[in-house]
């Protein structure tokens, strides 16, 4: 009763916020269009490789903490491994399942540090909540070490914690077409509505099938996000009303390219940005061009926040998921065969 009471105040905030006033809303898009060919082109090669019983059923790479890789799992009963890429130890956290202090499904958030504490942020779908974990205790202790849960609306997913007291959250069942709204961490109050894509109204109806990935800069101020069927990285401030859609692409997908598209199932070989990650400086995406072979070797274009190309790198190896350490100034990706690939810049 109290859960339902508490879903109808939040519904009740979510509808006066819509339409107590426009200045609460900002309808963005601005589509640069950048060239490849003034970017300078750099060919890596891994220093180093790490496969085994650690890189057993791993299919995704969210973030390296100093020297623990935080990994996506499949056909396990845990969700998420933990690898210490030094001693090449691993713990898997967060059991799958009905019973006391398991979940059934859950998506990768946000990883991030402060002070000497690292965290990881989780949401937990089926609890609609955001769940953060301590990785220092979660590591010592051989399971998920929760320290905060917080309360989201059971329509956001997934969503973002953004600094120590806000959360941005993506919103596919709302009155808008599609939009983002900040909350307050503590109240749940909403601070501020986004409607993705203004007038481009075919990208907004599309939206919650192609968003691929989302990394947000580490102090809280943007967010970078790539979609699965588009050759576009999209940048927004978050606080502001800037949006940035940096493109490579010399024309925009109308709307009957996309329609056909998906009535031939050829949708998803298209241009697009595989994954990403992001530092305070740049944004690194994985590349795929049109009718891209997975076997082919890794693009990885790589981006200022003001949507400058600034270089290309090319690997032989083939990258479904990359990850930056700034503490060893390398790049970590992970290819399709469970092989983990470090690069030094």
């Amino acid at each position: 009763m109290i859960r339902k009471v508490l879903i109808a105040v939040m519904a009740a905030m979510l509808l006066l916020s819509c339409n107590s006033s426009s200045s609460g809303i900002y309808k963005l898009g601005k589509r640069v269009v950048v060239s490849t060919e003034s970017a300078k082109v750099v060919h890596l090669s891994p220093t180093d490789s790490l496969t085994g019983e650690y890189m057993n059923s791993v299919w995704g790479i969210h973030a390296i903490l100093d020297s623990i890789a935080i990994l996506d799992l499949y056909e396990s009963s845990h969700h998420f491994r933990a690898l210490n890429l030094v001693n090449k130890q691993f713990t898997d956290f967060l059991m799958s399942g009905r019973g006391p202090g398991e979940i059934i499904t859950a998506y990768f958030s946000t990883a991030r540090r402060e002070g000497e504490h690292s965290f990881i942020d989780i949401v937990a779908m089926n609890e609609d909540c955001l769940l953060t974990l301590d990785l220092e205790e979660t590591l010592r202790q051989g399971r998920a070490a929760v320290i905060e849960k917080n309360n989201i609306l059971p329509q956001a997913s997934p969503s973002f914690l953004i600094g120590g007291d806000k959360i941005l959250s993506e919103v596919f069942f709302d009155e808008d077409i599609y939009s983002m709204k900040l909350y307050d961490k503590t109240s749940l109050e909403i601070l501020q509505t986004v409607q993705l894509f203004g007038n481009e109204r075919y990208l907004a109806d599309y939206q919650p099938l192609f968003a691929s990935t989302r990394r947000i800069k580490p102090d809280g101020t943007r967010i970078s996000m790539s979609m699965a069927c588009f050759d576009e990285i999209n940048i927004y401030d978050i606080f502001g009303d800037n949006h940035l859609s940096i493109s490579t692409a010399k024309k925009c997908l109308d709307e009957r390219v996309v329609k056909e598209s998906i009535r031939n199932r050829s949708l998803f070989r298209m241009a697009h940005y595989k994954d990403q990650d992001v530092t305070d400086e740049r944004i690194y995406a994985i590349h795929c061009p049109d009718d891209n072979d997975s076997r082919e070797g890794a693009v990885i274009h790589v981006f200022t926040w003001e949507g400058d190309l600034i270089g290309v790198y090319e690997m032989a190896e083939s990258l479904i998921g990359i990850a930056i350490s700034e503490r060893e100034n390398a790049l970590y990706g992970l290819s399709s065969e469970e092989v983990l690939y470090k690069y030094r810049f």
